[in-house]
């Protein structure tokens, strides 16, 4: 690789670029979220069956997986700032077409602009490694991080406060207000891609690119669906056995291709491997208590299991969370300065297997569910700020976008597995008699996902162990 032009600075100095770069991934995740508390209002708002307003999540989902790997490999090529830029632009002019429509199918697909911002995340870490020397390094990835959390919060909060007091157009509009703050903040505050000399840029690959957005939209459509398909319907199995189809055409198209989209034979080395499925169980471990937690709140108090409170305060309980995990940068650096990312990693997982124990001990009021919701965002912050850096060690820097790409990828899938399999499992298990028969979870499939949520997290650190210590990175 032939050496770059320098980049033109920008007109504020290098220290306000993570924050901004941070930013926009608070507002990427927030995206995901947006909608979640009011899912049972979306049938009546829009006029549209169940089945037809369960997309709005789904595709946002959807883009989200396949943004992170497709971004984070075309900002290696073109361009880390420009794909970010391209971005969010169309988050903000999707959002503000989100504003104006009352139609199902409209609003599904700005929920794919939408989602495709989720690709800001790894471009914005791998950015990182150009703008900061190594020793700020590790504590902007955690600022990153944090803020990811903080964004999943916010996006629960807003949709709680929305659907209470405002028009839900207002999710959308303001969004589209966000997106143009955080254009704003990257044209003044995050330097210009460094520009390549010609003959130096790599091809694109655009089979595989389609074979990877077919195999992960079949893969997470049969996932996401699978609650009301069954299982073991025809449609779920049916749809599983085309994406795995698929799939398989892409990895072996991957392993023979010079110029792979996403280089497999560096996902399957032992440090890379290992952290991308300590990170696929930080996001299976990460949906249940989020997922589960709005509900447990407005379940009936006489139930004997739930708080019996209202919809605002179902999604303002996670809000608190979002924002103590915005302190954890400086003590997750600092761990990682002196024990290395991995012991960041073994960390964030014991946190979060810590409030998992807890809320299947106790649940009984709403202070209760803060607390247990304030330690699963912290056990988070320091588990998504150490992957990155457990990447940055074994890999060159020419290729960390794509690889930021795959672990928020994984994660992505794994947090669409957890969210099916924990919607699946409330609604199966409702309360039998009583107040609230037939409308809210049991008491059962209550402990059951948080059961499900503390087994990933027990896997956790015995995947990061896999992964070994930190090496330098190869170039």
């Amino acid at each position: 690789m032939k050496s770059a032009s320098p980049a033109p600075q920008p007109r504020f100095g290098p220290s306000a670029a993570p924050a901004v770069l941070a930013f926009a991934g608070l507002v990427a995740t927030l995206m995901q979220t947006l909608v979640v508390p009011m899912a049972p209002l979306w049938p009546e708002l829009l006029d549209a069956p169940p089945a037809a307003t369960s997309w709005l999540v789904t595709a946002t989902l959807l883009a989200g997986a396949v943004s992170n790997v497709l971004l984070g490999r075309l900002g290696d090529i073109f361009g880390r700032r420009r794909l970010m830029v391209i971005a969010l632009w169309v988050l903000t002019l999707g959002s503000l077409a989100g504003g104006l429509t009352h139609n199902v199918w409209v609003l599904v697909a700005v929920r794919v602009l939408q989602g495709l911002s989720m690709g800001v995340v790894p471009l914005g870490m791998a950015m990182l490694r150009e703008i900061l020397p190594p020793a700020r390094y590790v504590r902007g990835v955690a600022l990153i991080s944090a803020l990811i959390g903080v964004g999943g919060a916010l996006g629960f909060g807003a949709s709680a406060v929305v659907g209470t007091y405002l028009d839900w157009h207002w999710l959308f509009w303001g969004s589209a207000m966000l997106g143009a703050l955080t254009l704003a903040g990257i044209r003044l505050a995050v330097p210009a891609d460094r520009r390549a000399l010609p003959g130096t840029r790599d091809r694109v690959d655009v089979p595989g690119a389609g074979l990877l957005v077919a195999g992960l939209v079949a893969l997470l459509t049969a996932v996401t669906n699978a609650r009301g398909w069954g299982w073991t319907s025809t449609a779920t199995l049916g749809t599983l056995a085309g994406a795995g189809v698929v799939l398989a055409l892409w990895a072996g198209r991957q392993w023979r291709t010079r110029q792979p989209l996403v280089n497999l034979r560096m996902a399957v080395h032992r440090p890379v491997l290992f952290t991308n499925l300590a990170s696929t169980m930080v996001g299976i471990g990460m949906y249940p208590m989020l997922l589960a937690v709005p509900q447990l709140v407005q379940v009936p108090a006489g139930t004997g299991h739930g708080i019996g409170s209202t919809l605002l305060a179902s999604g303002l309980v996670i809000v608190p969370g979002g924002v103590v995990s915005l302190f954890m940068p400086p003590l997750a650096a600092r761990i990682s300065g002196r024990w290395g990312p991995r012991a960041v990693m073994l960390t964030g997982a014991g946190i979060m297997a810590s409030a998992y124990a807890y809320i299947l001990v106790s649940h009984s009021s709403l202070v209760e569910v803060t607390v247990q919701t304030a330690l699963l965002h912290v056990g988070l912050a320091f588990c998504f700020g150490a992957a990155p850096a457990m990447l940055s060690g074994h890999v060159p820097s020419k290729d960390l976008g794509q690889v930021n790409g795959v672990n928020n990828l994984v994660r992505t899938l794994g947090t669409a597995t957890s969210a099916a399999l924990t919607a699946t499992v409330l609604a199966a298990l409702p309360i039998a008699g009583g107040p609230g028969a037939g409308r809210y979870p049991s008491g059962t499939a209550f402990t059951l996902v948080f059961g499900l949520g503390l087994a990933c997290c027990l896997l956790v650190p015995v995947l990061a162990a896999l992964a070994g210590r930190r090496a330098e990175p190869p170039g």
